[in-house]
Protein backbone atom coordinates (compact mmCIF):
# COMPACT_ATOMS: atom_id res chain seq x y z
CA UNK A 1 0.00 0.00 0.00
CA UNK A 2 1.28 3.57 -1.37
CA UNK A 3 2.79 5.12 2.74
CA UNK A 4 1.43 8.29 1.37
CA UNK A 5 -2.14 7.51 1.59
CA UNK A 6 -3.87 8.55 5.11
CA UNK A 7 -5.03 6.08 7.67
CA UNK A 8 -8.48 5.83 6.79
CA UNK A 9 -7.34 6.06 2.60
CA UNK A 10 -5.12 2.93 4.16
CA UNK A 11 -7.33 0.57 5.86
CA UNK A 12 -9.75 1.15 3.12
CA UNK A 13 -7.52 0.08 0.41
CA UNK A 14 -6.13 -3.31 2.57
CA UNK A 15 -10.10 -4.22 2.62
CA UNK A 16 -10.44 -3.57 -0.76
CA UNK A 17 -7.81 -6.41 -0.89
CA UNK A 18 -8.91 -8.58 1.84
CA UNK A 19 -12.19 -8.48 -0.75
CA UNK A 20 -10.18 -9.58 -3.86
CA UNK A 21 -8.53 -12.51 -2.03
CA UNK A 22 -11.79 -13.43 -0.05
CA UNK A 23 -14.52 -12.87 -2.76
CA UNK A 24 -12.78 -13.30 -5.84
CA UNK A 25 -14.42 -16.21 -6.67
CA UNK A 26 -17.96 -14.49 -6.01
CA UNK A 27 -16.91 -10.80 -7.55
CA UNK A 28 -15.91 -12.76 -10.82
CA UNK A 29 -19.31 -14.59 -10.87
CA UNK A 30 -21.29 -11.87 -10.58
CA UNK A 31 -19.47 -9.65 -13.25
CA UNK A 32 -19.45 -12.32 -15.48
CA UNK A 33 -23.15 -12.88 -15.24
CA UNK A 34 -23.61 -9.14 -15.73
CA UNK A 35 -22.56 -9.97 -19.40
CA UNK A 36 -20.38 -6.32 -20.19
CA UNK A 37 -19.65 -5.92 -23.74
CA UNK A 38 -16.06 -5.50 -23.54
CA UNK A 39 -13.11 -6.54 -20.82
CA UNK A 40 -12.85 -2.59 -19.56
CA UNK A 41 -16.45 -2.38 -18.36
CA UNK A 42 -16.20 -6.35 -16.73
CA UNK A 43 -12.87 -4.79 -14.88
CA UNK A 44 -14.26 -1.91 -13.70
CA UNK A 45 -17.24 -3.66 -12.14
CA UNK A 46 -15.44 -6.10 -10.37
CA UNK A 47 -13.18 -3.07 -9.27
CA UNK A 48 -16.82 -1.11 -8.06
CA UNK A 49 -17.92 -4.94 -6.40
CA UNK A 50 -14.49 -5.27 -4.41
CA UNK A 51 -14.68 -1.46 -2.92
CA UNK A 52 -18.54 -2.59 -1.92
CA UNK A 53 -17.64 -5.13 0.02
CA UNK A 54 -14.70 -3.12 1.31
CA UNK A 55 -16.94 -0.63 2.98
CA UNK A 56 -19.05 -3.24 4.07
CA UNK A 57 -16.03 -4.68 6.29
CA UNK A 58 -14.89 -1.36 7.54
CA UNK A 59 -18.07 0.50 8.47
CA UNK A 60 -20.81 -0.26 11.18
CA UNK A 61 -23.77 0.55 8.86
CA UNK A 62 -26.38 0.60 11.54
CA UNK A 63 -24.98 3.59 13.66
CA UNK A 64 -23.28 5.42 10.42
CA UNK A 65 -26.98 5.22 8.94
CA UNK A 66 -27.73 6.80 11.80
CA UNK A 67 -25.27 9.39 12.18
CA UNK A 68 -25.77 10.38 8.98
CA UNK A 69 -29.64 10.84 9.43
CA UNK A 70 -28.66 12.94 12.43
CA UNK A 71 -26.47 14.96 10.90
CA UNK A 72 -28.25 15.74 7.40
CA UNK A 73 -25.15 13.69 5.66
CA UNK A 74 -22.95 16.05 6.27
CA UNK A 75 -19.78 14.22 4.52
CA UNK A 76 -16.94 15.96 6.51
CA UNK A 77 -18.22 15.14 10.04
CA UNK A 78 -19.30 11.86 9.19
CA UNK A 79 -15.59 11.48 7.78
CA UNK A 80 -13.89 12.53 10.85
CA UNK A 81 -16.38 10.76 13.16
CA UNK A 82 -16.00 7.69 11.63
CA UNK A 83 -12.38 8.05 10.22
CA UNK A 84 -12.91 6.80 7.01
CA UNK A 85 -11.92 9.12 3.67
CA UNK A 86 -14.49 9.63 0.68
CA UNK A 87 -14.45 6.56 -0.77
Amino acid sequence: LNEMLDPASRTFQLAIQVALLEFRDTITSIAAGAQFPDETARKLFERHLAAYAAAALVMPYGRFLRACEATGYDLPVLMRRFGVGFE
